[in-house]
């Protein structure tokens, strides 16, 4: 979700890249 103005996160914290997220909410 674009709810704060950061990079999507995966589930250990990494950021990912928005065409593969892992948990982006």
């Amino acid at each position: 979700a674009d709810m704060p103005v950061r990079p999507p996160t995966g589930p250990s914290g990494v950021v990912v890249s928005r065409q593969h997220p892992d948990h982006d909410t």
